[in-house]
């Protein structure tokens, strides 16, 4: 048993050990820090950095006969840089935002001294600049850590390649010293993917990945970028980024299912060669526009961004567009697309989305007028705020305002997507107020700009497609329609479009129109041989086009159920199937039940023009006959003055119909004293 004094003595011995242990740490963090090694030598150790700073990459400078390397090794550098937890690297996507902001062309080169432009506006801590010389064979790679502040140099790297094939493994190990001096712990700097990993190990499948989405994204030349992309992903066909691009572009255009689909399946099941952001949002797409779409997994992975970005852009506004699309909570929906006007980093269509999701939700006048006035406060000189104008008027039932705007762009239009968006807008207009003639003149502006723009055999289709539908609809002229539409099929056969972009959905819808069941059972049997296969809503898509044999064919109770079947696991417009359900009741001789479903029709907001054109004004009429039959005066006129008042201006061989409305209105009102 030990004695008191040998415990009092090991007790102090312990104590001096450990006194002499913390005095050489002391010492040992001092020498470390004074010679920059180690936790103490980085920047966070002396006090330079937080624990979650902001840097901006600039454009490498490339060797004099290889101007594409420089940019290139960039944005390898910011794929790399974006694992880190302790640095938050501003993305290419987010400096052409923030270009925009400041004025500048989007497609401009990112120099060392715009990049500190840059962060010093976004607030970020420092500048990673740098360049690529060539030696022999090799490459010597050097980089420097620029202060945004006072432009002191923070750190410098350097890193030497043998041969190009050298090029990604060296900088990879230039990232990870960035990571390690700025003062990330080596535990998470280790468990980090490597480059080739997170992009591909072939350098030149990088280049046309960086050129191809540049071409894209800031020069509009979508077709020119998507082959680059496709070239990206034939020399690494697990390349998911450039996969992933490829899915969004062809999304964005609504066109070519069938790649876009393989795009988005072979980026998804590549998932582990993305950054942790990549693979989230890459996730999300799948499962919004995937095989297999399910709102609440795409939902949970856009939740997951937002636990390592709360102001990311794409994560809050996909996110809203898929608690509109598919789950229908509009009020949602707004909710997040305010979220993103409001981020410091935001992107002009946000605004219209918000303005879409408040027309929807039957926001008041003033709140459409405001975000409007957002949008122009935030991006004085976009090419694009008259969009948000437009949608106020629209919203707000203004149509010789919206009109105005519209006309205005359309003849001053410097962007093919003003082009485009503001003839599309005046025909719309023009198909609301009765003027199908001048509704068809524009729509064929709008389908040529779109031509040049996609030379897609699909955009060629629409011509004669315009043409039959009006027939069908303004003109109550099958013949025509058929006539229309079978010169049309011999200038494009339908062989020759793309078996993804052939257009059974509107031929359903025409043949609907004008009471054709072969036409019907020709356009169901087109997509499930063409279409069905690759969509991911089969069975709303299939319920869409049995309800409309069932129309063609007079089977009025069939085609109801079949709508609302469609209805339900669709989103195709909720203000369709309403208004083609109460038609339904009316023909089957149900006229409480056309009433209440055409009522609602006319009641819910629309955000878009989208069935107005072909429906509303007779939807106004035909209530107010209905109303007007069963002895409601009150509402038969507040119909029938609606049609007229839409109609008044209407075409020459529409105007008896206005004749007659004004007369039953003129009969009613004297009725009513």
């Amino acid at each position: 048993k030990a004695s008191p004094h040998l415990n009092w003595r090991r007790t102090w011995l312990g104590g001096a050990v450990a006194v002499g242990a913390f005095a050489a740490l002391v010492l040992g963090f001092m020498v470390m820090r004074a010679f920059g090694i180690g936790p103490m030598g980085s920047l966070q150790g002396r006090g330079e950095f937080g624990s979650r700073e902001t840097i901006v990459v600039a454009d490498f400078r490339s060797p004099p006969a290889d101007s594409t390397l420089g940019p290139t090794i960039a944005e390898a550098i910011r794929t790399d840089l974006g694992q880190s937890r302790s640095l938050n690297v501003l993305t290419r996507a987010t400096i052409r935002e923030i270009l925009g902001l400041m004025q500048r062309p989007i497609e401009a080169s990112v120099p060392f001294d715009l990049a500190r432009e840059i962060a010093t506006r976004e607030g970020a801590k420092a500048v990673l600049d740098g360049e690529v010389v060539r030696v022999g064979q090799g490459y010597v790679v050097s980089a420097r850590l620029v202060s945004a502040l006072d432009g002191s140099e923070l750190a410098l790297f350097r890193e030497q390649a043998a041969d190009e094939e050298s090029l990604l493994p060296s900088l990879g190990r230039m990232t990870r010293a960035i990571r390690e001096r700025t003062g990330e712990s080596l535990r998470a700097i280790r468990a980090s993917t490597e480059l080739e990993r997170v992009t591909t190990p072939s350098l030149t499948a990088l280049r046309k990945y960086v050129e191809g989405s540049r071409l894209a994204d800031e020069l509009g030349e979508g077709e020119r970028g998507l082959a680059l992309l496709q070239e990206a992903v034939e020399l690494d066909t697990a390349f998911a980024m450039a996969w992933r691009k490829i899915a969004v572009l062809l999304g964005n255009d609504g066109r070519e299912r069938e790649r876009a689909l393989h795009a988005t399946e072979t980026a998804f099941r590549h998932q582990g060669r993305l950054t942790e952001m990549e693979r989230l949002l890459t996730e999300g797409f799948y499962f919004t526009r995937g095989p297999s779409p399910d709102a609440d997994k795409a939902l949970a992975a856009y939740e997951q961004v937002l636990l390592l970005d709360s102001t990311s852009t794409s994560a809050l506004n996909n996110a809203a567009v898929v608690y509109g699309d598919q789950k229908r909570d509009f009020v949602r929906a707004e909710g997040l697309y305010r979220q993103v006007t409001q981020l410091p980093r935001t992107f002009g269509g946000a605004f219209t989305n918000l303005i879409q999701a408040q027309i929807r939700n039957g926001r008041p006048p003033e709140a459409l007028d405001s975000t409007a006035a957002a949008y122009r406060a935030r991006f004085p000189n976009s090419n694009d705020t008259w969009e948000a104008d437009w949608y106020a008027a629209w919203g707000k039932g203004d149509l010789d305002r919206a009109d105005s705007i519209a006309r205005a762009v359309s003849q001053q239009a410097r962007t093919l997507r003003q082009q485009t968006r503001a003839t599309g807008s005046l025909s719309s207009l023009a198909e609301i107020r009765g003027r199908p003639r001048e509704a068809l003149s524009l729509a064929t502006q709008n389908s040529e700009a779109t031509l040049r723009a996609l030379q897609s055999p699909g955009a060629r289709s629409r011509f004669a497609g315009d043409s039959a539908y009006y027939a069908a609809l303004f003109f109550d002229d099958p013949a025509a329609a058929r006539s229309f539409l079978a010169r049309g099929e011999a200038r494009v056969p339908m062989e020759e479009i793309p078996a993804s972009e052939r257009p059974w959905g509107f031929m359903a819808r025409l043949a609907a129109a004008i009471r054709d069941p072969a036409l019907a059972r020709r356009a169901l049997q087109g997509f499930e041989a063409d279409q069905a296969p690759l969509s991911a809503d089969a069975a709303g898509r299939r319920a869409f086009h049995e309800s409309h044999v069932a129309l063609a064919e007079e089977r009025w109770d069939e085609a109801i159920s079949q709508l609302h079947e469609a209805d339900r696991r669709l989103s195709i417009g909720d203000r369709y199937a309403l208004v083609q359900i109460g038609r339904a009741h009316d023909l089957a001789g149900r006229p409480d039940s056309a009433i209440a479903y055409l009522q609602r029709y006319v009641d819910t907001p629309d955000p878009n023009p989208g069935e107005d054109g072909q429906w509303l004004a007779r939807t106004h009429k035909r209530l107010g006959e209905l109303y007007e039959s069963q002895g409601d005066a009150t509402r038969a006129i507040e119909h029938y003055a609606r049609f007229v008042n839409l109609w008044r201006n209407a075409e020459p061989e529409l105007q008896p119909q206005v004749r007659e409305v004004s007369q039953r209105l003129e009969r009613l009102r004297a009725g009513r004293g």
